[in-house]
């Protein structure tokens, strides 16, 4: 059963804004129409190209770019509830795609959110706006006791300390190309008309 944002406080969904906000839901409630998720915000990093980096006011994400987004909210769940993110419609009729991820129950730590801009033009991105939201669903029963709390998690993409590395791991995708452009020009031959 999906949450309203009335119950996420009494069923021990924690959103915070350490420094600005303790109650990051109670303010939306009072402020917005939205009554079942949360609105999550660029926060203070970014990554592109395996790396973290701090987010300037306004980010310009060019076509076809993708980066990922650490949100400004931090988020505590129980471990009796599961969570989706999802996308702006608004920022999404402008062609940028949100990742679609889980928020796992006994999760704690600041969301990190893939986007894509798929549309043919800059998307600017500004540091505190809007851009996925987050909805939280009741279990049926809980994760068992003793597991551990859930944070996100770390990924390196295909980062290599050596060339010798790089070229073993992307081996597979250099053949796979060459395969593709051979069996495109035997396509042709045989097509062509004599």
């Amino acid at each position: 059963m999906i949450l309203p944002l009335k119950d996420w406080k009494p069923n021990g969904i924690l959103v915070t804004v350490p420094g600005v906000s303790n109650d990051v839901v109670a303010e939306a409630l009072g402020t917005s129409g939205e009554r079942v998720a949360l609105d999550l915000h660029v926060g203070r990093t970014f990554e592109r190209n395996h790396k973290w980096i701090e987010m300037p006011e306004c980010l310009i994400l060019r076509p076809n770019e993708c980066i990922r987004i650490r949100v400004r909210e931090l988020i505590q769940t129980p471990r009796a509830v599961f969570g989706g993110v999802c996308s702006r419609a608004s920022l999404t009729a402008e062609g940028l795609l949100v990742s679609n991820i889980k928020v796992d129950p006994n999760f704690v730590g600041y969301l990190e959110i893939a986007v894509f801009n798929a549309g043919d033009h800059s998307i600017s991105l500004m540091k505190g706006k809007a851009f996925a939201s987050v909805w939280f669903g009741a279990l049926t029963s809980p994760i068992p006791d003793g597991e551990p709390p859930r944070v996100p998690t770390p990924t390196d993409g295909l980062v290599f300390r050596s060339w010798r590395e790089r070229a073993r791991a992307l081996a597979p995708y250099f053949a796979t190309g060459i395969l593709s452009i051979l069996g495109s020009i035997a396509a042709a031959l045989l097509l062509k008309p004599f």
